[in-house]
């Protein structure tokens, strides 16, 4: 399959966020070895109320010889965890952005696991790149906001960048998976992994699970890694503190704007003129 596979062989159903149906449509039941935690056949079944795989459900995605390792409690790893030790069990679906068609790769122990979050979805229309040059995803996840941003600039060079090792991985698999040649991912917390660096544009739909504290730093860092004329775009659920985030730019920023807002989340453009 052209999509690839991220460190695994498997076959694999692609499942449309669109269609709510995966592309060939094929049941399978779920047959695991518990002890020796091989995962023979499988049909991972999307709930879209949840977004969690379930069996008897009618949306379906199939997987084949997959070796996975023993069961983790996932309850108490949140997706900005460096090393996540929950259960390996990649997925891939498509989705349209921008108007243009993508396929993500997936797993736990990251963020939004098999469906564009409306979060990133909101910050994707909202963001204008006209002009930018460089670029930063910052906190990429697997990789979308990046992704999309690499596809509507052409020209610029982006950097995607995240403390998550899985995230890192699946970002640069589904830059490969998507065709695109002018970006790059990194592997750190914050801004460390562009020390030195400025962008034209910043983009950040921020680890809210990591705290308050975690997404300020972003927030007052930003500034000394914009060029003169950067931007800095931030997305948040207003429920989980946007306005508050909002406030937090206004103190870093000469100018802090509300250029989107969906589903929830509102998206915030800072420029230091």
């Amino acid at each position: 399959m052209d999509a690839g596979v991220p460190s695994h062989n498997h076959t694999v159903c692609v499942y449309s966020t669109r269609s709510g149906r995966c592309a060939n449509g094929t049941p399978a039941s779920c047959i695991t070895n518990p002890e020796s935690n091989i995962l023979n056949r499988e049909s991972c079944i999307l709930n879209p109320k949840s977004h969690k795989f379930q069996p008897e459900y009618d949306q379906k995605l199939h997987l084949s010889g997959y070796n996975i390792p023993a069961m983790h409690d996932q309850q108490h790893e949140h997706y900005y965890t460096a090393q996540p030790s929950s259960l390996r069990q990649p997925v891939i679906y498509e989705d349209s952005l921008r108007g243009m068609s993508f396929r993500f790769w997936t797993d736990h122990g990251v963020f939004s696991r098999g469906h564009t979050d409306h979060g990133t979805d909101e910050l994707v229309q909202a963001m204008q790149l006209d002009g930018a040059r460089h670029i930063l995803d910052l906190g990429c996840g697997y990789g979308i906001i990046g992704i999309v941003a690499a596809k509507l600039a052409p020209a610029a060079q982006v950097v995607l960048s995240d403390p998550n090792e899985r995230a890192v991985e699946l970002a640069r698999q589904n830059i490969q998976t998507n065709g695109v040649h002018n970006a790059e991912v990194r592997p750190g917390e914050n801004y460390a992994p562009v020390v030195g660096e400025r962008f034209d544009v910043i983009l950040t739909n921020p680890p809210i699970r990591a705290g308050n504290q975690v997404v300020f730093a972003l927030i007052a860092e930003a500034p000394a890694h914009l060029t003169e004329d950067g931007r800095f775009y931030l997305v948040a659920k207003t429920k989980q503190g946007a306005r508050s985030f909002a406030r937090q730019m206004e103190a870093h920023f000469t100018l802090v704007t509300q250029v989107g807002q969906g589903s929830g989340y509102r998206v915030y453009m800072g420029e230091v003129r």
